[in-house]
């Protein structure tokens, strides 16, 4: 969790300019997905997930590893990056 109490120390929170939060009463939240699922009924996880497949209508699987296969699924992945 991160709280700013002001700009005492005149610098950015990274990149973010904590006077644009502050004066413009804005907020910052993070999200996870899987922690975001936990809180919903079976139905409600359904609906979304069925839903977010949506967004990304063509999805083309190049090469399918087991878990004992992954320094191959590395090397695949870095020799075909898509």
């Amino acid at each position: 969790m991160l709280i700013s109490y002001g700009l005492l120390s005149e610098s950015k929170i990274g990149p973010i300019n904590p006077i644009v939060l502050i004066f413009k009463a804005q907020r910052m939240e993070s999200f996870l997905l899987p922690h975001w699922l936990a809180t919903k009924g079976l139905w409600a996880q359904w609906s979304a997930l069925s839903a977010s497949k949506k967004l990304v209508p063509q999805t083309q699987v190049s090469k399918c590893f087991g878990l004992h296969e992954y320094q191959e699924a590395i090397d695949f992945y870095k020799a075909n990056m898509t």
